[in-house]
This record gives structure tokens, C-alpha cells and sequence, in this order.
């Protein structure tokens, strides 16, 4: 035969038996679904039920662990309650889950039968013990050990069965809680920023701790205060320990990032006197008085800070932070709370305050007064037909009519005092700027900045001298004033 004829019947025969094998393989290959029910029902046939009931049946549930030991006991229909913490508001889905993680516990493993030596499983200590009583007079008993090594799961064995069987870890994370878990640990209610009706109107705040001289006070201002034609940066006004307008931004921080606290834990309820020295209550961190809307308060006391607890975000995950203990006055229990809510442990006044002493609206202004190197320069200021409306206010520079642009830039600048920080030392000597706000009410606010032996800028609103400036603030009025008198542009940027 030909030997390219051989060739070609050769290879013709491994393609027919590759193609016969094939074959062969596709039409003995299993079904994936199959797979699946098959190793599903593997997997099943391996399970040994130690508890299948009807969660909604428990009558009560005693759980020991190596944080606590209490009982969870019908309270009525549905609800279920721990009753030394009964009086406290509770997580009922939190004990939904707890009653049908204990009715349905099944074993994925024997470990052992007829196991005489325990303590080689840890279940001559066990790390947990579970006892369950439904309304149908069915019992059981539990006890859970070690971990297996390297398989994640724990031993566990059912009274009256000497048995050993490995169960999931995963299957009761729940009775590993203390009672304190089943607790509601929200401190203060949040609110909807999207939705203006539901931002509370704070009226009052107080923040004390060790570290500051005077408390930190802010009240809302009165209408007296605001005026007819207010221009303000926040209704709050700082009281204590001076009295200066505050800064919008920063009470975001420090005010309404309070609103939604809520703890990662609660540690103790009804805490003993021993219980409150060991978190830091005998000498307080600090405490914080918020009070809203008119009819409601808030007092939170804080403790010691504990470093690195976990924290679940928003998406579920956990993140490590420091936290403090704090508590909620009428609420009596320890709750565990992130720093990042508890904004006021490091905050001064001179986070909070605004740079500027006074913001008047031009509309209430009869006249400007100011004075600077011994010179005195007046600004009058005229309403027009319509006296609502800034822009048809007329100004007098010393008597003369003058153009308004170049006045209403001066008048920013003089507004602009650069508030730095609050000042408690002593002022001696006498003021090298002056400025007075005549309002057409019949009130005056007065400006003054004193320069110490240092350069350092000190301001005084209405005789009290509690502010740090720049002392560069003088020297740029001493410039634009001229320019002002000289009928050229006043630049407020410095």
C-alpha cells in the first residue's frame, strides 16, 4: 500500500478514536446540577440536628459565656425580654435572631462518641452553655468548647449524649452577646437634612471639662440682639468664656454632628458605683448640655477613653477607632461611643468663633465713627425712598457727600477684624484704633485694638478686651482710611 495512503488511513483512525472518546466523555459527564444536589445532599446527610424548633415556641433561653450570664424569657405575645434590663429601651429583632439561632443548631461532624475525657474538647470548662425551654415542655441543654484546629467550628455536646460534634462557629454568633447587646443605643435621634421642618433650633449649649477655665456656653441670640435686619452667621451666640458671634461651619462639627449618635456597645446598665469608677464616671472627662427646640435636652457625661474598639460603618463592615464611655442623663447605662461623635473633647472657643466682632446690616448703620493714628474720620449713612433696600443708601464722608461703592468697601474692611483667638491676659495702655457702629436704634457697638509690647493685636468689643487680632489690621486701616479720604479704590484683601 501506499505509504501516503497508509498515512492518511492512519490519521483518519485518531481522529475516529479521538472523535469515539468524546463521545464517549459528553455522554458520561455528569450534570452540573446534579453535582450541586448531589454534594448538597451529601453535606445534609452529615448534619446531626441537636435543636429543630420553632423559635416563635421559646419560653425562655438561659445562655452562659465568658462575658455574662442571663436569662432571655417570654414577656408576651412576640416579645421577649432580659428582665434585668427590661426597663430599657430593646432591639426586638436582636432577640428574634438570638431565639432562632438556639432553635435550630445542627452539627456538621461527630467528633467522638462516648467521649470520657472533656477537657481535650474544652468542655470540661465550656466557653458557652445553653439552656432552652419551649412551651411544648421540650429541653435542652448544651455546652459548647474550644475551637476545632484549623476548621473554624466548635465542639459541642447535648446532655444525656456523650457525643462530641463539631458545629459551625458561625451558626450562633448571638449567644456569645452580653445582655447589654439587646439594648437600643441611640443616645440623641438624628434628623432628616433634607427636610428644614425636621432641623431642631438649638437653644442652648454648655461644654464643660477639666482642661478649660470657664465652661464653653452658647446660647441662641434674642431678637433684641439679632435686630431688625439681621446679618448673622448662626442664631448661636458664645456666652462663655466671652461673648462673641459664632462661626457657622464649625457648629456642624461641634452642635448638629450629634444628632444620630449612636454606640457601638452598652457596657453596663444600671451601673453600680464600682461600675462607674471603673469607666471614669467619679471624675468625668467631660459633659455636654445640648438643649433644643425648646422643650428638649440632652445631657451627656463622658468617661475614659478606650482605644481601638470595633465600629461597624454604614455599610456593615468594621473599622477599628478609639471611643469613649459616655452617658445619656435619664438613661441609665454606659454606652460605648466613637470620637468621631464625640466632637468636644478637644474643642476651644477659638474653633468656634467667627473673625468678626460685629456684622451689622448697612441698613441699620446711622453712621461709622473711626479712629486711627488720632485721626477721626465719620461716615453717615442716608436711607433711600425705599428703606428696605440697600442699594439706595447715600453716604457723607466727613459731612460731604461722598460715593457709596468706595464707603461700602470700607465698611467691609472695618468689619473684617481677623478674630483670631479669645485673649484672657491684661491690657494696659491706650487703644491705637477705634471704631463705632451708631445704629439708627439708638445702640452702639464699639471697636477698639490695643497693640502690647510684643506686636501681639488685642481687640476689645464694647470694653471687653477678650479677642486676639493681627496686628496688621491697624496698619491696613491706616492705609485704606487715607485712600478713602484721598478718593481712590480701598483694597479690603490683606
Amino acid at each position: 500500500m501506499n505509504k501516503k495512503v497508509k498515512s492518511i488511513l492512519w490519521g483518519s483512525g485518531i481522529i475516529v478514536v479521538l472523535g469515539i472518546a468524546v463521545a464517549v466523555l459528553m455522554l458520561t459527564q455528569a450534570d452540573p446540577q446534579e453535582e450541586i444536589d448531589r454534594h448538597a445532599s451529601s453535606l445534609a446527610a452529615k448534619l446531626v440536628t441537636l435543636v429543630n424548633e420553632q423559635s416563635s415556641d421559646v419560653e425562655s433561653l438561659h445562655i452562659k459565656n465568658e462575658l455574662d450570664e442571663y436569662t432571655i424569657t417570654r414577656a408576651g405575645e412576640g416579645v421577649w425580654r432580659i428582665p434585668e434590663i427590661a426597663e430599657f429601651a430593646q432591639q426586638d429583632y436582636l432577640y428574634l435572631e438570638t431565639l432562632g439561632q438556639a432553635s435550630n443548631i445542627n452539627a456538621n461532624e461527630v467528633i467522638e462518641e462516648n467521649c470520657t475525657d472533656l477537657s481535650k474538647f474544652g468542655l470540661d470548662r465550656p466557653k458557652l452553655v445553653i439552656d432552652v425551654t419551649y412551651v411544648n415542655g421540650n429541653e435542652y441543654h448544651l455546652t459548647v468548647g474550644n475551637r476545632a484546629p484549623g476548621s473554624g467550628a466548635q465542639y459541642i455536646m447535648q446532655e444525656g449524649d456523650g457525643t462530641v460534634y463539631a458545629l459551625p462557629s458561625t451558626s450562633i454568633p448571638n449567644l456569645y452577646y452580653n445582655r447589654h447587646e439587646y439594648t437600643e443605643k441611640t443616645v440623641i435621634e438624628t434628623f432628616d437634612p433634607e427636610d428644614p421642618s425636621t432641623v431642631p433650633h438649638i437653644d442652648y449649649v454648655k461644654i464643660d471639662r477639666p482642661d478649660l477655665e470657664q465652661p464653653i456656653i452658647m446660647e441662641s441670640m434674642t431678637q433684641e440682639e439679632l435686630g431688625p435686619n439681621a446679618v448673622i452667621q448662626t442664631n448661636l451666640r458664645l456666652k462663655s468664656p466671652v461673648n462673641a458671634m459664632l462661626s457657622e461651619t464649625p457648629l456642624q462639627t461641634y452642635v448638629f454632628a450629634l444628632f444620630g449618635m449612636t454606640g457601638s456597645e452598652v457596657v453596663a446598665a444600671n451601673p453600680t458605683p464600682e461600675e462607674l469608677t471603673q469607666y471614669g464616671f467619679d471624675e468625668p472627662s467631660s459633659t455636654y448640655e445640648l438643649r433644643y427646640n425648646e422643650t428638649s435636652t440632652v445631657k451627656l457625661t463622658t468617661g475614659y477613653k478606650v482605644r481601638g474598639q470595633s465600629y461597624p460603618d454604614e455599610n456593615g463592615n468594621t473599622y477599628e477607632t478609639d471611643c469613649y464611655y459616655v452617658i445619656k442623663e435619664g438613661i441609665n447605662q454606659i454606652y460605648v461611643v466613637p470620637t468621631q461623635m464625640v466632637t468636644w473633647m478637644e474643642m476651644q472657643p477659638k474653633d468656634i468663633i467667627s473673625s468678626a466682632a460685629v456684622l451689622p446690616n448697612i441698613l441699620d448703620i446711622e453712621s461709622l465713627e473711626t479712629v486711627v493714628e488720632g485721626r477721626k474720620t465719620v461716615v453717615d449713612f442716608t436711607l433711600g425712598e425705599d428703606p428696605t433696600k440697600s442699594s439706595d443708601i447715600t453716604a457723607a464722608l466727613n459731612g460731604e457727600a461722598h460715593d457709596i461703592e468706595p464707603v461700602r468697601s470700607y465698611l467691609q474692611l472695618i468689619m473684617g477684624t481677623a478674630i483670631q483667638d479669645i485673649y484672657t491676659g491684661e491690657v494696659t495702655g491706650e487703644p491705637v484704633f477705634r471704631a463705632d457702629y451708631h445704629y439708627r436704634s439708638g445702640k452702639t457697638d464699639t471697636i477698639e485694638v490695643y497693640l502690647l509690647a510684643d506686636r501681639t493685636a488685642v481687640l476689645s468689643l464694647n470694653g471687653n478686651k477678650g479677642f486676639l487680632g493681627r496686628a496688621g489690621y491697624v496698619d491696613k486701616i491706616v492705609k485704606e482710611t487715607q485712600n478713602l479720604l484721598d478718593g481712590k479704590e480701598i483694597d479690603i484683601n490683606w
